[in-house]
This record gives C-alpha cells, structure tokens and sequence, in this order.
C-alpha cells in the first residue's frame, strides 16, 4: 500500500505503519505532535469526539524513521501552503473511508 500510494495517503499509511498507532490515535495527530524526529499521542477521536487515549500508557512519543520524517516535513509543508491553521490534523484531506468518523468532526 505504501509503495503506490501517493503524497498525503503515503504520509498516512507509513504512520500507520511505522508507529504502530490506534485508529482513533492516527485521527487525533496534529501538526504539531510531529517533530523531525518523533511523533507525540497525546489525543485520540473516537465516535467523532477528540479525547485522551485508550489507555495512560498510550500517551507516548515514538522515534521515527528517517525517511517517516521526510515524508512528515513534506506533509507538514504541503498542509500549511493550504491552511493557515497550522494545528490542523496531519490527515486532514486523507481521512476517507474508515476515517469518517474524523471526517464528521471536521465537518467533511
């Protein structure tokens, strides 16, 4: 799936991938939890409501890879250019199918 997907879809799937995270943590990523380096869980959507992780243990920062963090960057870029608010979700025009849940939160 990675292999052919392109731009945002690729940024979502490698997360997804790489970091191991929940569905509904994936929903809850901002902007702003991604660093060159890492990525911090610190909410997640459930049923179209932002909350706390599943779990204490869930909230968490995981090292990624270098090449995770390129595509990071190059998401992070492209999302500022269309919006300017910059706590924007990172899959915020990736979340189709199962992701319709974020979807209705956003009003998308």
């Amino acid at each position: 799936m990675i292999a052919v997907s392109k731009a945002d879809t690729r940024v979502f799937f490698w997360i997804a991938a790489e970091a191991g995270l929940r569905a509904g943590e994936l929903a809850g990523l901002r902007l702003n939890d991604a660093t060159p380096n890492s990525i911090t869980v610190c909410q997640a959507v459930w049923n179209g409501k932002v909350g706390t992780p599943k779990t204490d243990s869930a909230l968490r920062t995981i090292a990624v890879s270098p090449q995770l963090a390129l595509l990071l960057s190059e998401q992070i870029e492209r999302q500022k250019a269309m919006s300017s608010r910059a706590s924007e979700r990172v899959q915020t025009h990736v979340s189709r199918g199962i992701w319709a849940p974020y979807r209705r939160l956003q009003g998308g």
